[in-house]
């Protein structure tokens, strides 16, 4: 019998869930979407194809990503057991998911349950497995729940047959869900902030975000179109004028850019307030506009409880750093940052006589503002590789509003750079020298890493003589 309470600072996101996101954005969806696909490229990581069959039942949506973000964590926070199996009651399953206990809540996730229980998902080339000759990409077919035993402590009968708070639920998952977890690729999730989020898409936003941001060569900002990121996220309708790409599975389609953008407005404003995203950028209109999200810096975590990432582990020792600080950095840092950090630690050695290399590694890993200028290609040692996308050319020439001159203005002000500065600056931005974009991640840089990334900016703008 599962505890009564459940108290976790830290809940546990299987990492290829975050990314390929199974799961539709959408509260509501009509009866005929049984299913869908998706072909979408979000990072560097590769294409993301993703089939999704529900059988007769609606596709997972709304608060089933909270369900399956709950169940994970229990598994996690359980000793992964090694029947895939976890044991919990409905109300303690409402705390992990960030829901708000309730009879109303109770039967969403009794709905939430029975689908998740019956829908297949297909992945090509995109469920990443950790192996010896690093990082590979398999193609499955998997799903989230393999079986469900439920019992009930009901007081009177007609409550028989429904979710209530003491409903039990022992629940084995699906293997290639938990291999994935016992193989350590997962993120954690602080508990703490997480059940401040009021709604199931800015819990599921910010969940994709935390894997776009650990994943990307700049951390500090994520890009990504509208409709692309509409299209990630499932704000799909069925197409009547298609037929079926598959049988039960609808051909479907993404909604209208502003319907997007509408839908998406009170999660961004929501992890804004929460201090989690600087700002949300938005350039050009329509099906060509593209968000931009500038976060803050979040609080790192070192806590013991934190999982050991063994392959982090292994790429440090090998790199001379000690074990228990090898696995102090695999508590606290992501895998692509380790990987990044590795790229730049033998682009070092490879040209230049190194005493302490452990050293060294480390100091990337603490402070890889120093070093990102650094990184060098193995054929042509005077190349450097920019740390920040080059946007595209009609980016460049697309003239910001006044409104986002002033939010520009409010947000470099928090800054330690002198008026002048963030004059030029801001002049740059309007007159279409310097793209809107990266100006405005400059309000979640420091010190050092503040002053380069300006002079960088600057070393871009004509002299006043007008030599470049």
């Amino acid at each position: 019998m599962a505890q009564e309470n459940v108290v976790t600072r830290y809940g546990i996101d299987e990492r290829n869930l975050a990314r390929i996101n199974p799961i539709l954005a959408l509260n509501r969806l009509p009866d005929d979407m049984t299913g869908w696909q998706k072909t979408i490229q979000v990072d560097d990581q590769g294409v993301i194809e993703l089939t999704c069959e529900a059988g007769k039942r609606l596709a997972p949506h709304g608060i089933d990503a909270d369900v399956v973000f709950a169940l994970t964590t229990a598994y996690y926070l359980q000793g992964r057991p090694d029947d895939y199996t976890v044991t919990l009651n409905v109300s303690q399953l409402c705390d992990l998911a960030g829901l708000t206990r309730g009879k109303d809540k109770y039967a969403r996730i009794q709905e939430s349950i029975q689908r998740l229980k019956v829908v297949q998902f297909t992945s090509r080339n995109s469920w990443g497995r950790p192996s010896k000759r690093g990082w590979q990409w398999a193609s499955l077919s998997f799903g989230v729940i393999d079986s469900i035993r439920e019992a009930d402590e009901v007081d009177e009968l007609e409550q028989a047959g429904r979710y209530t708070a003491k409903t039990t639920l022992r629940i084995r998952l699906n293997e290639d869900l938990v291999n994935s977890i016992r193989d350590d690729h997962t993120r954690l999730i602080d508990m703490t902030f997480y059940v401040k989020l009021k709604q199931p898409l800015t819990r599921l936003l910010y969940r994709l975000l935390e894997e776009q941001r650990h994943l990307s060569s700049q951390p500090a900002c994520y890009q990504i179109s509208l409709i692309a990121w509409g299209d990630h996220l499932g704000f799909r309708e069925v197409d009547t004028s298609k037929s079926e790409i598959a049988p039960g599975v609808p051909a479907t389609r993404v909604i209208r850019s502003d319907r997007i953008q509408r839908a998406l407005e009170p999660a961004h404003q929501e992890l804004i307030d929460q201090n989690y995203l600087n700002a949300v950028v938005k350039t050009h209109r329509g099906k060509n506009q593209t968000l931009h999200y500038i976060f803050k810096h979040p609080a790192q975590i070192t806590e013991s409880e934190a999982p050991i990432n063994q392959e982090i582990v292994d790429l440090l020792t090998a790199r001379y750093v000690t074990p228990g600080r090898a696995e102090n950095f695999s508590r606290v840092t992501a895998l692509g940052d380790v990987q990044r950090a590795v790229e730049i630690y033998e682009g070092i050695v490879k040209y230049k006589t190194v005493k302490n290399k452990g050293g060294l590694m480390a100091d990337i890993l603490t402070h890889p503002a120093k070093y990102e200028s650094k990184i060098v290609t193995a054929t042509e040692p005077s190349a450097v590789q920019s740390p920040t996308p080059v946007l595209e050319e009609t980016e460049v020439v697309s003239k910001p509003t006044e409104e986002q001159r002033g939010m520009l203005s409010r947000m470099l002000k928090k800054t330690v750079l002198p008026e002048a500065t963030i004059a030029r600056l801001i002049d740059a931005v309007m007159t279409s020298q310097l793209p809107l974009s990266e100006v405005v991640t400059l309000s979640v840089y420091k010190d050092t890493a503040l002053a380069a990334h300006v002079a960088a900016l600057l070393a871009r703008l004509p002299t006043p003589d007008g030599d470049h």
